[in-house]
């Protein structure tokens, strides 16, 4: 395999992400003796630099094909070794500082190939696909039902509110305070009479604005037509009608 210096030099010291980084022993190829290096795993590859500091590193070891195994053999304790298939290939073998550490490393080394994610990818689907096929349907309402019944002609009538004893307690309670509050000085202006809306179709509103049906009625045997607005008309409908109440009540 061929690759350009520069730019695996460049790879190895930008700020790219890095999976893990620290100091382990190499024993090297002329020298069998082991030597402190300073070690970063970028992917699936992993450089080794004379030290830290170092702005290009001394070498890399190209993970795809590995296997991560202990090395019994090693006269060092915490070693482990990176194998590669083929008679000419070239054994690695590396010691942590700690058992934790070394089991930290193997791990590391042994899930930065391209064959362990490609494995972990199908097993994910697998996975999913058996949730998928064993998940019980969710039975959706349709969308028609959450509007009123036809047999209404788009009225939604108002129910009236059924009087608790809580109402009535409140009621004497308020009737009992109201005939201590002397009188005011000026009476309060009459009170208008209800605006009626003439029904008009529906307007075309975003879907993220919420529909009222609300029926008007003046009184007995005067019924109005149905109102269809949107929350944003009926604030500013009877938003004028309270604007004008209080203009009536200053001018008193």
């Amino acid at each position: 395999m061929k690759l350009n210096k520069r730019t695996v030099a460049h790879f190895a010291t930008c700020e790219s992400h890095v999976d893990k980084e620290g100091t382990l022993l190499k024993r090297g190829e002329v020298n069998t003796a082991f030597q402190r290096r300073w070690f970063v795993l970028k992917g699936n590859m992993l450089f080794y630099f004379d030290s830290r500091d170092d702005r290009e590193p001394a070498g890399l070891v190209v993970l795809e094909g590995c296997t991560v195994e202990l090395s019994d053999a090693a006269p060092i304790e915490h070693a482990f070794a990176l194998r590669f298939a083929g008679a000419s290939a070239r054994t690695y073998t590396l010691a942590a500082q700690s058992h934790g550490e070394m089991t930290t490393w193997m791990r590391a080394i042994a899930s930065a190939n391209f064959d362990y994610l490609h494995t972990l990818a199908d097993e994910l689907e697998r996975q999913h696909r058996s949730l998928l096929s064993t998940r019980k349907p969710i039975l959706a309402l349709p969308r028609a039902s959450l509007m009123p019944s036809s047999k209404f002609n788009g009225q939604c009538p108002l129910q009236p509110i059924p009087h608790s004893s809580h109402d009535s307690r409140l009621r004497s309670n308020t009737a009992s305070t109201d005939s201590t509050i002397p009188s005011p000085r000026r009476p309060p202006p009459p009170i208008p009479p209800r605006p009626v809306t003439v029904a008009r179709t529906r307007p075309e509103t975003p879907a993220s604005s919420t529909t009222f049906y609300m029926e008007c009625n003046d009184g007995p045997g005067l019924a109005s037509d149905l109102a269809l607005s949107t929350f944003q008309e009926l604030h500013a409908e009877y938003g004028a009608t309270v604007q004008e109440l209080r203009r009536q009540w200053r001018q008193i």
